[in-house]
């Protein structure tokens, strides 16, 4: 596929390269960033990027998102993608729905856990309905279960053979609350995570090219 042959701005990617996902994840933590440049070792369908910005509001992050694929040239409207990654912590309903209404907004998908990117990891691990109190709660199961799990790791290549269990897991916590909440969205459904929809669209975009 030839893509992005014509243009001048250096900071534009050449048409020749991958389709793109630039990823907005909150503050200076990069334990987001380091586990999905994982995935640009292992699969070359995707070129996974990172957008500018330490914000931790969600409408600051979803803004970052779109703002960082204009200046980069991203075409969200053809095989692009950008996608906000948020934790939704806790006291922040509002902030999310205004996240949710700007990201669509602006082509941007947002990639929420509740109540931190955690939950996600966890389910490389294991299935459960259990809620959280708070994130340190969440940290504290994970280390229990991944000693070597500290926050900005990078060592997310030890988990990767697990990726598919925690796909299911994240699906089956979802079902769990469709089943049994009225309330069905991430942020009114302690615990759960879709950032394994980017996790699988990049494992099935491998899985087509293996």
């Amino acid at each position: 596929m030839v893509r992005r042959a014509n243009r001048k701005t250096s900071n534009r990617y050449s048409r020749k390269e991958r389709k793109i996902i630039l990823i907005a994840a909150e503050g200076k933590n990069r334990t987001e960033r380091n586990y999905f440049t994982e995935f640009n070792r292992r699969q070359r369908n995707y070129h996974i990027i990172f957008a500018e910005g330490n914000n931790t509001d969600p409408v600051k992050v979803v803004t970052d998102a779109f703002t960082s694929s204009e200046k980069k040239g991203l075409e969200l409207k053809q095989e692009d993608k950008a996608y906000a990654v948020i934790d939704t912590d806790f006291g922040k309903e509002k902030q999310i729905r205004d996240a949710r209404l700007l990201a669509k907004q602006n082509r941007v998908e947002l990639l929420l856990s509740n109540p931190c990117f955690e939950i996600w990891i966890l389910q490389h691990f294991r299935f459960s309905t259990r809620g959280y109190n708070t994130n340190s709660d969440v940290l504290e199961e994970l280390k229990n279960r991944w000693p070597d799990y500290e926050k900005s790791t990078d060592s997310f290549a030890d988990i990767m053979d697990r990726t598919e269990i925690a796909v299911e897991n994240a699906r089956r916590l979802k079902k769990y609350h469709i089943q049994n909440n009225s309330k069905v969205q991430i942020e009114d459904c302690n615990p759960s995570t879709n950032v394994y929809e980017l996790v699988e669209l990049i494992d099935l975009e491998r899985r087509k090219n293996d």
